[in-house]
């Protein structure tokens, strides 16, 4: 984060960060009933961690730095802590938990190494930071004070966004449509976090009031009861026009109740999210590889959810500890520009 803590945000990150803790939940089962919260649940929740990212991004501060105090500061917050899930999570998964699907001890360690620098990730959320971090870096070279100007880049992006879906639902080979898949991740996430960033400067909050934010409540809840499930990273996306308008409407929506909301469990939540999204699904590899009876049972979000509970009261203070630096809280290269 580039600025002081705003406690309101901290609140709608913590919000957001459940919410993906369910959506993973819902996954695991499979009925008609839950189908629709989870397209309300992807409608929003990944669109808003962009979102919000573009609001906290300073980029002033950091044209003064230059880019170079920009990348190095993207690489300690962002690129360090996603090699550091990646490996862990799959060291977790291959060698102590040992799915069935494990080969040799050497071949299995090629294969996670390998898979961090593929779409292929040995973690499933490793997705969001991969695609937060070179999204950071577009949106640096996009970035002009001329608030039209970020409005025309937020279209061109999207135009590129559709363009490129086209082009990657139509195309065989898979070298190509791994590209394709991963070019358009970082164009949409890109235009969420411009988004983010024109939020800002023109102070959107100012005409949030009860009857817009029960609009875009009203947009949220509607328009995923006509679509497909939206995901950003397999690129679930029927219409990514409407997608834009339930991730804008939905944001508006926690941002106006997390202000409303005064919970310091939320507010750590959303200071640690980072971490959480980074850990959490240890306990789903953990339920499905050594308690499978469980993770076919009706009893396993529950059972999931408070495994997740458990399990973060434990690893955060613990890795904020020993390893602040592999997790985003503490600079494990010193710029000389201050980075």
């Amino acid at each position: 984060m580039e600025n002081k803590r705003i406690d309101h945000l901290d609140t709608c990150k913590g919000i957001l960060m459940i919410l993906v803790v369910i959506g993973h939940a819902i996954e695991i089962v499979d009925t008609e009933y839950i189908g629709y919260w989870f397209k309300v649940i992807y409608a929003f929740h990944m669109p808003a961690f962009f979102i919000i990212s573009g609001f906290f991004l300073n980029l002033s501060k950091w044209k003064s730095k230059g880019f170079k105090a920009f990348l190095i500061s993207r690489c300690q917050k962002i690129l360090i802590p996603y090699f550091f899930f990646e490996y862990i999570y799959g060291i977790i998964v291959t060698f102590i938990l040992c799915h069935p699907e494990q080969q040799d001890v050497i071949t299995e360690g090629i294969l996670i190494f390998i898979r961090a620098f593929t779409i292929y990730v040995n973690y499933i959320p490793s997705w969001f930071l991969i695609t937060l971090f070179f999204s950071a870096l577009l949106v640096y070279l996009l970035d002009n004070k001329d608030n039209k100007v970020i409005v025309c880049e937020i279209v061109i992006l999207l135009a590129v966004t559709i363009i490129g879906k086209h082009f990657w639902e139509i195309k065989n080979e898979d070298y190509i449509k791994d590209l394709l898949l991963f070019a358009i991740r970082i164009t949409l996430s890109s235009a969420f976090i411009l988004i983010g960033l024109l939020w800002r400067r023109i102070d959107l909050t100012k005409i949030n009031t009860p009857v817009i934010t029960v609009g875009c409540l009203t947009l949220t809840l509607v328009i995923p009861y006509f679509t497909e499930w939206p995901s950003i990273s397999s690129f679930t996306i029927t219409y990514i026009s409407l997608f834009v308008i339930t991730g804008v409407a939905g944001t508006s929506v926690v941002v106006a109740l997390s202000k409303i909301i005064n919970c310091k469990a939320l507010q750590f939540i959303g200071r640690e999210s980072l971490l959480i999204m980074g850990t959490h699904q240890v306990v789903k590899a953990i339920l499905l590889y050594r308690f499978p009876k469980i993770y076919c049972s009706m009893y396993v979000i529950p059972i999931y959810l408070i495994g997740v509970v458990v399990f973060e009261v434990i690893a955060v203070p613990l890795l904020n500890k020993c390893v602040p630096f592999l997790v985003g809280k503490k600079d494990l290269i010193k710029s000389k520009n201050g980075g």
